[in-house]
């Protein structure tokens, strides 16, 4: 048997993108305004000074920038962003101006699919086959508006390749007992081509040759970020999976028990190709905005901040291509039991030992010790710093000085009982119910390999974005790009720098899944079931910072707690200046550090994070009824319903407290409904209509077949900003989904100054809004709010698929099957996942600009699709 399929489409879909107008490339921000008409003002970060214990900017007269303040190099780069072709009213300046119609074909979607299967049977007790099967889906996607050129971002191409072979013996030893065993390969590889920035020379923007020579992984353009506009760049990538698996099974039948076992196999070993984004560099409207470390709506601008020459992020990455070796075995038993007539039980047990991954030359961490003292520790000038406490920690590298290789500690635990039953308790009414325990598969969070990989961070200031080093874009890396040293440094590893580790005690998170229903037959061959279906999740794997003050010193920065921000913001002598394991970082260059950096438990790092923990739940409720119905004629219909809700806990609203974030899980959809009918239609031989035996027209006509699939769910519930308390209803009612514009709440916003005053916002006060729903909240207080709320839920629309299937018998051994789809037949918009706003800062907060929503977060256009399937 040998089936083929593809198809190729172009999926159009216009764009209304950001991008700087012709005065802002060279320094004019005079018309610059936001929705409402009010000037944003650009504010000099150059000006800046202590005034009465405030630090004090004073803006560009005329919201101009001096000619001799825009920088060359940053006013080349920005040249590579289209030109604006047009206006958006009531948005802004500068905002929405350059349209991308779908007619220019923004993405391409091709897919082929080769299956080829051989039978055979070895006498009549041992049948195998072998099956080979490879697929390649290729995109090709702009998402900035630019197509294969310089500064493109996007797809070009895109490709998912996947090869699989498969080998299945089947033995029949006795009358009841079977020996089946399956072979099998799989190699997937995912990569994209970047090729308009591909072979780029970074000189001729005038970044200096020491710098360009020592960037890894060959000339490419660079990714370059603005906030609020589009960014320009991207790198290709490349991963590639390699999985074998073996899989024996013996069935046995011995009077009213059908019991399987076996032992699922498996060795994976998974590459990763992708150098990252090496060299980048972003830009944020908080070097130019009134205060250098809270934001506000009508200060500042990222643009204006980039043509001053001095970014606001920015790094060279220089990463590992490591190859990870995963190693799964779980055996496993099932009893299908038919203890009576009416009562059948089914009863398993598996045993996953999914075992740690290791790096295949130990180029890997694992964990962290929080206890070890770090030998910088004896570098620490005590006489100038008295009493400077002991630093500890360090980070660990697998397989080095007795540290296991594998990512993880070895978890034995993950036992999987089993149990369901169905008994018919009269001739018309079965129940049915069930328990069963569930191992997830862990994610790729214990990949780390810091040491390995490198980044060379942008140190654009020493006093914590108070002042900026000026025009650093002509030399954004002075002191020289830094090579990987692997674990030769041990504990002396990434000082003065943030990172992620492991917790070697992570446990492999399950859930137990559970129901309980019955079903019921109708009159006229039809039937209904009801059923009560749940889960709890478990152990679910999460993060959580592990670098943070106490709170104790939080209190004393926390304005709802009696303290004051300025407490933490105060500049302290940096005690690590000059010491040479911190070179490449700001923490060597700086002479002073935040005081709230001095007093976390490891000074001597950035952030940390804590990663594979287990502190995770989740919980899942649901009614699920459906209703088929089998019509005389060939027609079947299905109709289902079902009201859910799903609540996680995950994360830490307030990480001094231990107290974690519970609310709706991101995926939460109260309602669900569908419909779907199958039709056979009623013409060709042994129809109602054209019935007839002739050879060609017999096979023209018969075997035709229609469906339809109708459903519709809840929108997703919107995600809550996460310095805000939401103090009081907001909600709108009747939202307009069709408006360009789609308002969901009030915008009625307040905000907690650092002075204790609380002023509305100015968009709010633009709005009618006489007080506020939503208070953003002091710096250094913690989350109030869970992360998502169910009151505000983002779009959803009713969709439909339809498809003509025809099988065509050729002659008494081959046959042909014929496919049209069409999914999303009536072509539909759903900007299913284009959240509203949830910035408080922002002056179009609560709404969502629908030309806005990027590819992705839509469903597709009605597309069609074409498939031939030939049998033998």
């Amino acid at each position: 048997m040998v089936n083929y399929e593809g198809y190729r489409e172009g999926t159009p879909g216009p764009l209304n993108l950001s991008v700087p107008e012709s005065d802002m490339r060279d320094g004019d921000f005079s018309k610059l305004v936001d929705p409402q008409g009010r000037r944003i003002t650009v504010y000099d970060p150059a000006s800046g000074r202590e005034v009465n214990g405030v630090w004090t900017r004073d803006p560009f007269p005329g919201n101009l920038l001096p000619r001799n303040r825009v920088n060359p190099v940053a006013r080349r780069l920005v040249e590579y962003m289209p030109k604006p072709n047009t206006s958006t009213p009531g948005v802004g300046y500068a905002v929405q101006n350059f349209f991308v119609s779908g007619g220019e074909q923004l993405e391409i979607d091709g897919f082929y699919n080769v299956v080829a299967k051989v039978d055979q049977n070895i006498g009549d007790r041992h049948r195998l086959f072998f099956r080979h099967a490879n697929n390649d889906r290729f995109q090709e996607r702009t998402d900035n508006g630019m197509k294969e050129v310089p500064g493109h971002q996007g797809y070009y191409r895109h490709r998912r390749i996947n090869y699989a072979q498969v080998l299945d013996w089947v033995s029949t030893l006795t009358p009841n007992l079977i020996l089946n065993w399956r072979l099998s390969f799989n190699r997937f590889v995912e990569a994209n081509r970047m090729k308009g920035n591909e072979g780029f020379d970074l000189t001729t923007l005038g970044f200096p040759a020491s710098l360009v020579s020592r960037l890894p992984h060959g000339p490419q353009f660079g990714v370059y970020t603005f906030d609020g506009y589009i960014g320009l760049g991207r790198y290709q990538t490349s991963n590639i999976t390699n999985n074998w698996a073996f899989h024996p099974t013996l069935t046995r039948i011995r009077g009213s028990h059908m019991i399987k076992a076996g032992v699922d196999m498996r060795w994976i070993q998974y590459s990763t190709q992708n150098p990252g984004n090496v060299f980048t560099l972003g830009a944020t409207r908080a070097n130019t905005q009134r205060e250098f470390n809270r934001a506000d709506a009508l200060s500042g601008n990222s643009i204006a901040s980039w043509l001053l020459g001095t970014p606001s992020s920015g790094a060279v990455n220089y990463n590992l291509f490591p190859i990870f070796l995963f190693k799964y075995y779980a055996p496993w038993v099932q009893d299908d039991w038919k203890v009576t007539s009416r009562l059948t039980l089914n009863l398993g047990l598996r045993w996953d030992l999914n075992i740690a991954p290791h790096e295949r030359y130990d180029r890997m961490n694992r964990s962290f010790d929080a206890e070890a003292v770090n030998p910088a520790d004896r570098l620490v000038d005590r006489r100038r710093f008295p009493g400077f406490p002991t630093l500890k920690g360090g980070l660990l590298f697998a397989g080095l000085d007795e540290v296991p290789r594998n990512a993880t500690d070895f978890y034995g635990g993950a036992i999987q009982p089993r149990a369901g039953f169905g008994y018919q308790l009269t001739r018309k009414l079965v129940i049915r119910g069930g328990w069963g325990r569930y191992y997830l598969n862990p994610n790729n969070d214990y990949l780390q390999t810091n040491g390995f990989s490198q980044s060379t961070p942008l140190i654009n200031s020493l006093d914590g974005s108070r002042t900026f080093f000026p025009n650093l874009i002509n030399n954004p890396f002075p002191d020289g790009v830094q090579a990987p040293p692997g674990s030769s440094l041990g504990l002396l590893s990434f000082l003065g720098r943030g990172f992620s580790f492991v917790d070697p005690g992570f446990k492999t998170p399950y859930v137990n899944q559970f129901s309980f229903g019955f079903q019921y037959q109708l009159p006229a061959n039809s039937r209904i079931e009801a059923s009560y279906v749940g889960s709890r999740t478990k152990n679910l794997e999460t993060s959580r910072s592990f670098n943070h003050n106490d709170l104790a010193f939080r209190q004393r920065c926390n304005l709802m707690e009696g303290g004051n921000p300025l407490y933490c913001d105060e500049r302290a002598p940096n005690p690590f200046e000059g010491l040479e394991p911190f070179r490449g970082t700001a923490t060597f260059t700086s002479p002073t550090v935040a005081r709230s950096g001095l007093a976390t438990p490891y000074p001597h790092f950035g952030g940390l994070t804590q990663l594979t923990r287990n502190d995770g739940a989740i919980w899942y409720n649901s009614m699920q009824v459906s209703l088929e119905a089998r019509r005389r004629g060939g027609l079947n219909l299905i109709a289902t319903y079902t009201l859910s809700k799903m609540v996680e806990r995950t994360g830490f609203n307030d990480v001094q407290r231990d107290i974690m974030q519970q609310g709706l899980y991101t995926w939460d959809r109260p309602h669900r409904f569908t419909v779907g009918s199958v039709y056979q239609l009623p013409f060709g031989q042994g129809r109602r209509l054209l019935n007839t035996t002739h050879g060609f027209w017999k096979r023209v006509v018969s075997g035709w077949e229609n469906t339809w699939i109708f459903q519709w769910q809840s929108g997703r519930p919107w995600d809550l900003p996460g310095n805000v308390l939401y103090a009081k209803e907001a909600r709108l009612p009747d939202l307009d989904w069709s408006a360009a514009r789609v308002q969901a709440v009030r915008p009625c916003v307040a905000r907690w100054n650092d002075n204790g005053s609380i002023t509305m916002q100015p968009f709010s006060v633009a709005a009618g809004c006489a007080d506020y729903n939503f208070l953003i909240l002091p710096r250094f207080a913690p989350r109030l709010t869970s992360f998502r709320d169910g009151r505000v839920r983002l779009h959803s629309a009713p969709t439909a698929d339809v498809s003509l299937n025809k099988i065509t018998a050729l002659t008494e051994k081959t046959s042909l099957q014929f496919r049209a789809e069409a999914f999303n037949v009536f072509n539909t918009y759903m900007f299913y996942n284009g959240a509203f706003n949830n910035n408080p800062e922002s002056a179009t907060f609560g709404s969502v600009d629908k030309a806005t929503v990027a590819k992705g977060q839509t469903n597709y256009p009605r597309y069609v699709q074409l498939a031939l399937k030939f049998i033998w």
